[in-house]
């Protein structure tokens, strides 16, 4: 499992398992990263992530990281 989410994480790009980018990373709080979409990413890719409905930002635990790097935070293939 990653490490869990830090402050230092704000503003870092999320990555899905391809490496395309999924969101930016808005916040993070008591471990957890409130992540703003990409204005494109499909719906499809939303409800594998659980994130349902047409919010500004979602929740993302890292349970679902598979790695952090200089590029960003990359996803487990879903």
């Amino acid at each position: 499992m990653a490490r869990q989410f830090k402050s230092s994480d704000t503003d870092a790009d999320v990555l899905d398992a391809d490496g395309e980018r999924i969101g930016t990373i808005q916040d993070v709080k008591g471990g957890v990263a409130h992540v703003k979409p990409a204005s494109r990413l499909s719906q499809s890719m939303r409800r594998k992530l659980g994130w349902e409905g047409e919010e500004e930002m979602y929740e993302l635990r890292s349970s679902r990281v598979d790695r952090f790097d200089d590029d960003g935070v990359h996803l487990r293939k879903i």
